[in-house]
């Protein structure tokens, strides 16, 4: 029996299909950075995939695959840290959650490549 999340998976594959392979032929998922807090700590994150020439916000998928919260004042994820790309932390953890079955350990996080704009 597939849990919510392995049917969520299945949709996001689907729409995957979709999409064209960036200059490194991965997937790109693109990061917006939405909201910073003043202590710097914590921001709010969105992120698009390109479909047809138009952005598709996945901040739903993310969510519910790689258990990230949104933000219910701002569009966006809330990621908390500093000190690194918070944005290739985000997507590389989605990556593995979506295909740690399908590809090795060592490579199910650099499916999906994040580009910022």
């Amino acid at each position: 029996m597939k849990t919510n999340k392995d049917a969520l998976i299945a949709e996001f594959k689907t729409l995957l299909k979709k999409v064209k392979l960036d200059y490194q032929g991965k997937i790109p998922v693109y990061s917006v950075l939405r909201h910073v807090s003043q202590s710097g700590m914590q921001r709010t994150i969105a992120f698009y995939l390109i479909i047809n020439n138009e952005p598709r916000l996945i901040d739903y998928y993310i969510e519910n695959i790689a258990d990230y919260k949104m933000n219910k004042r701002t569009e966006g994820l809330i990621v908390r840290g500093c000190g690194m790309d918070m944005g290739f932390s985000v997507v590389y953890n989605f990556s593995h959650c979506v295909f740690k079955d399908t590809k090795g350990i060592a490579e199910a996080g650099y499916v999906l490549n994040n580009h910022w704009l």
